[in-house]
């Protein structure tokens, strides 16, 4: 089945045959959930999907396939294959050259090919995190070299081996979720990607962002749980950023490639290796930056 327009809000989505996303078109997806146990795909292994598709997790309906209870707001993939491959582009790159206070143009040391319009966020040199800054490319000076969307706050290194890291957040797929808050004790409640107990899948180029049930264990962003010996599970290009529980997080699963993804602005750790039994994982220039502590704080009670 092609999914070639925007349907109405769903109480919720199970594939169960094959459904692929028509490329040539803008789609939003929003549901309570989504659970795959057979084929979700955009894009082909010979090419990257090219517009825009948004999954939006919605509601508070609870979903519990095969005796595991997913909570809400899950978007789950047991057994069934999960293919989402937008636009690939360098995930992160440096500063060429310093900016200060009030400059509104920066240099990249390597060929980056990053629109017109997309956000990025630039790492503090300082010993102060919270100095790291998202502005928006707005025009293109010169080969590498662009006018950004406000002026600097502050000063950025850009020479080696202090220059500072500078992230691409956008992609054209996304997975978001609405955010609830728990009325007793105000804890962020997201939606959460999970891939459980399948040992293949391929997510490239897609961007995760406002999900992360707070404190609450196995419910993150992007999340590999108990899939084995995953050699032909892939992990690349993607972004995961303002989240509120960890960023990604790998659980009793083996031979896994995680490269040239970027982490920023989540609660607790980014890149996680849960029990030991995560061997032979390809991690590779992954880059992570501003993690901080649960708010409302993590407690005995919580």
């Amino acid at each position: 089945v092609d999914l070639d327009v925007s349907p109405p809000l769903l109480n919720g989505l199970y594939v169960r045959g094959h459904l692929h996303v028509q490329d040539g078109v803008d789609i939003s997806l929003r549901s309570d959930f989504i659970y795959v146990c057979g084929v979700l795909s955009a894009g082909t292994s010979t090419s990257a999907h090219q517009s825009k598709f948004e999954v939006t997790l919605t509601g508070m309906h609870t979903v519990e396939e095969s005796g595991i209870d997913y909570g809400v707001k899950a978007f789950a993939v047991f057994g069934g294959l999960i293919y989402l491959r937008g636009i690939e582009k360098q995930s992160w790159t440096f500063l060429k050259g310093s900016v200060y206070p009030g400059d509104t143009k920066l240099k990249f040391q390597n060929d980056v090919d990053w629109p017109i319009g997309s956000k990025i966020v630039v790492a503090s040199t300082d010993w102060d995190a919270e100095q790291t800054e998202e502005l928006d490319l707005i025009e293109s000076v010169a080969h590498n070299y662009y006018v950004v969307s406000k002026p600097f706050q502050f000063a950025h290194s850009g020479v080696p081996p202090t220059a500072a890291e500078v992230g691409l957040l956008s992609r054209n797929i996304r997975i978001t979720s609405v955010c609830d808050v728990n009325k007793n004790d105000q804890r962020p409640i997201c939606g959460h990607f999970v891939i459980s107990h399948t040992p293949h899948g391929f997510i490239s180029g897609v961007e995760f962002t406002h999900l992360g049930a707070h404190t609450t264990l196995g419910k993150y962003p992007v999340h590999l749980h108990m899939c084995g010996v995953a050699p032909s599970l892939k992990i690349k290009f993607n972004s995961i950023h303002h989240n509120y529980h960890r960023s990604l997080v790998i659980h009793s699963t083996a031979d896994v490639e995680i490269s040239r993804n970027i982490a920023y602005l989540t609660q607790g750790h980014m890149y996680v290796f849960e029990n030991g039994l995560e061997i032979r994982n390809k991690v590779i220039e992954n880059l992570g930056l501003v993690t901080r502590p649960p708010i409302p704080s993590w407690t005995c009670d919580t």
